[in-house]
C-alpha cells in the first residue's frame, strides 16, 4: 500500500504500519518510550536471577548419598517412583552430573 503524506510517498506493509503512519510524531515518540520503559523495567523486576537447577523441578526428588568407602550413590524419584536403579559413582560431581542428565532425559521424554 502506498500513501502520500505531505511531499513524501510512504509504503505500509501491514495494519501496524498504518497506525504508525497516522500517528503524530510526538504521540509516536511517547508510545515508543512507554514500550521501551516497560521492556527495560521488566529486567529490573526479576526476583531470582539464579539459573534453574534440576533440583528445583517440582515432583523430582534427587538424593546424592556419600558411602563409607568414599563413593556416592544417586537415587532419583519422580512422584515417589524410582526413575532408574541406584548407581555408584566415584565422585560427588559425577553423581550430580548423572542425576542432572537423568532428570533432563525424563523431562524431555515426558514433554511430548
Amino acid at each position: 500500500m502506498f500513501f502520500i503524506s505531505g511531499k513524501n510517498l510512504l509504503r505500509a506493509s501491514s495494519k501496524f504500519d498504518l497506525i504508525f503512519i497516522n500517528m503524530r510524531h510526538d504521540a509516536l515518540r511517547k508510545f515508543v518510550r512507554r514500550v521501551l520503559a516497560e521492556e527495560i523495567g521488566r529486567n529490573f523486576h526479576t526476583v531470582n536471577t539464579d539459573p534453574i537447577s534440576y533440583k528445583d523441578f517440582v515432583d523430582y526428588e534427587v538424593d546424592v548419598i556419600m558411602l563409607q568407602d568414599e563413593g556416592y550413590i544417586v537415587n532419583v524419584l519422580y512422584k515417589g517412583k524410582k526413575l532408574a536403579p541406584v548407581r555408584k559413582y566415584s565422585s560427588k560431581e559425577e553423581a550430580e552430573f548423572a542425576a542432572e542428565r537423568l532428570v533432563d532425559k525424563h523431562r524431555i521424554s515426558n514433554a511430548s
